[in-house]
């Protein structure tokens, strides 16, 4: 997920490492470019280390990505940080947060991500609320990955593993009454 288009189509979102030697670099930038009237890319994003997974909000106001602070440090923290198009400013919307976050989407209104970190045993799913940066628990329990929205936002869909059971896709509803559904049984019969 290193580049993203912006909901109306005139801008992109990408990752890309400026260094000559990137064998042995870590500094990998965001960069945005226009598409409808083409312009030189510009880098947006400031730290030294992984600058990746440009995501636009569906409202088109922000731009998230995945960020780690240090350069030459793989195994470093990924924060989650938020651009304002409008303003240029950043935000790190996961600084006091202690796990990294792996994967993430926003919600259609654009007001609340969604986030996978390793917690514990678990691959958790987070709630990120973007006004308040407030982040809540949202499902701990086993291995959660490959998190997906509905249309409407209701209903987060996701797969979930654990030792007894291989990869399934399972539904949570985003009204925070938290009805776990198994949707698949992919794997019963084994």
């Amino acid at each position: 997920n290193d580049y993203n288009f912006s909901p109306d189509g005139s801008e992109v979102a990408y990752s890309l490492n400026p260094e000559f030697t990137k064998a042995t670099s870590t500094n990998i930038e965001i960069y945005l470019a226009g598409l409808t009237s083409p312009t030189t890319p510009k880098i947006i994003s400031t730290s030294k280390g992984v600058d990746c997974q440009p995501v636009y909000s569906p409202d088109g106001k922000w731009i998230a990505w995945t960020s780690m602070k240090r350069a030459g440090f793989e195994a470093d923290k990924l924060d989650l940080i938020l651009f304002d198009r409008k303003t240029g400013k950043t935000t790190n919307l996961t600084e006091d947060f202690r796990n990294s976050v792996s994967e993430f989407i926003w919600s259609p209104d654009s007001k609340v991500i969604y986030f996978t970190a390793q917690n514990e045993i678990n691959n958790s799913i987070y709630k990120l609320n973007v006004d308040e940066k407030e982040i809540k628990g949202f499902h701990k329990d086993n291995f959660n990955t490959n998190i997906h929205l509905s249309k409407d936002g209701k209903t987060l869909f996701f797969l979930k593993q654990r030792s007894n059971l291989p990869n399934e896709v399972f539904s949570l509803s985003t009204d925070g009454k938290n009805t776990l559904k198994r949707i698949t049984l992919t794997n019963e019969e084994i």
